[in-house]
């Protein structure tokens, strides 16, 4: 970063046209990888992708506050050894990050005509990237007119404001990549509700999720679900090691809450593979009879599985969704799950 004092480096400096020039083009540069960077549709798919794409909204809004700081005070400069210059400085990067602020919003609402989704949490994440930039900008810009000991503090507390910013715009991408890794560490598990991220390799089509400290049967948590009156609805394993040739059985426990309206529930375990046809009969589904209050730990063998689909064997090589649905709940319903997994 160049000083803010418009007497540092007399002789030297260039023409106040050849700095518009400059500060102009490094703008452009910056608005167009910005525009590319949030609105071009991402290459590839998946939860990965996803969370990846995630982390660069806080540096990139961090950055993009930095260089329009850096402009700013380049094209209109301040003298910052005045309380008034600083109170100026603090100004700027104020507006600086209240504008960029609205740009992440307006930009999200426009992904939607990219083929990109919007989220409030990555308008939250450019926020935060905005206000981390800012503190990085001004703690550098002040602490460089401090002495030793007030420089110290200047720059730790800028650098704590910032990494605080970042931490929290990044924790729940990195804690869903942490969690597409243990997708393959943990197999033959396929979910034990550990974390929060975990609930994420599951859809829930009419149904609501939380964690659970009922029917706990493997580690401290359970999935608690709570399924609407309907027709076929519950969650839906969407993320899961595909390859399911060495099992020998698919397994999971279960709860009815004990509160439940109805005296028994008819919950199906349905699974499917990629050679799927899209119809009814061409999956593995079984039906199994719980009441209210029950715990139950379901076992089911590979070569009923194997021998779902009618006129075809299941491809175990191929596994894509595990579904666990509720047969027309006449009422709301909650429902634990706990320990899914496969046995070798």
């Amino acid at each position: 970063m160049e000083s803010c004092d418009p007497s540092a480096g007399e002789g030297t400096a260039r023409s106040p046209h050849d700095t518009k020039g400059r500060v102009y083009k490094v703008l452009m540069i910056v608005v167009l990888t910005a525009v590319v960077g949030l609105l071009i549709p991402m290459p590839i798919a998946g939860r990965a992708a996803s969370a990846i794409g995630n982390l660069f909204h806080a540096p990139m809004f961090g950055f993009m506050v930095v260089i329009g700081l850096w402009a700013w005070n380049q094209l209109r400069p301040i003298l910052l050894e005045s309380t008034n210059g600083r109170r100026r400085l603090l100004g700027r990067a104020v507006a600086m990050v209240l504008a960029m602020s609205v740009c992440g919003v307006l930009m999200e609402a426009m992904q939607s005509l990219t083929s990109r989704s919007a989220s409030i949490h990555d308008a939250l994440a450019n926020f935060s990237g905005a206000t981390a930039g800012a503190s990085l900008f001004v703690g550098s810009e002040l602490a460089r007119r401090q002495k030793s000991g007030p420089r110290f503090m200047v720059s730790v507390i800028a650098g704590s404001v910032a990494g605080l910013c970042l931490w929290w715009a990044s924790k729940d991408a990195v804690a869903t990549l942490v969690d597409v890794r243990r997708v393959t560490t943990q197999f033959p598990i396929l979910s034990s509700f550990e974390t929060d991220a975990e609930f994420r390799r599951w859809y829930f089509r009419e149904c609501w999720r939380s964690a659970g400290d009922v029917g706990v049967t493997h580690g401290n948590r359970s999935m608690r679900v709570r399924f609407d009156a309907g027709d076929f609805i519950g969650p839906t394993l969407v993320e899961m090691h595909c390859d399911w040739t060495r099992m020998k059985s698919l397994c999971l426990d279960v709860k009815v809450d004990e509160n439940s309206a109805d005296p028994v529930i008819r919950l199906v375990v349905k699974v499917t593979d990629g050679a799927h046809d899209r119809t009814h009969g061409d999956t593995f589904q079984e039906t199994f009879e719980i009441r209210r209050g029950e715990s139950r730990s379901i076992k089911i063998d590979r070569d009923r599985i194997v021998a779902g689909p009618a006129g075809r064997d299941l491809d175990l090589a191929d596994i894509r969704y595990l579904d666990l649905k509720l047969d027309k709940p006449s009422v709301p319903t909650v429902v634990f799950f706990d320990h899914v997994r496969l046995v070798w």
